[in-house]
């Protein structure tokens, strides 16, 4: 798993968490987990 921290343009922050196996893209958007912080 590989977590990353991210804004959006509100300045709202989160943290990602998706497979490292795959890529970040379309394929994998079933894998990733989104936690507003």
């Amino acid at each position: 798993m590989y977590d990353f921290a991210v804004s959006d343009s509100m300045g709202n922050h989160y943290v990602v968490t998706y497979n490292s196996y795959w890529p970040l893209s379309e394929q994998s958007v079933e894998d990733i987990k989104v936690e507003k912080k």
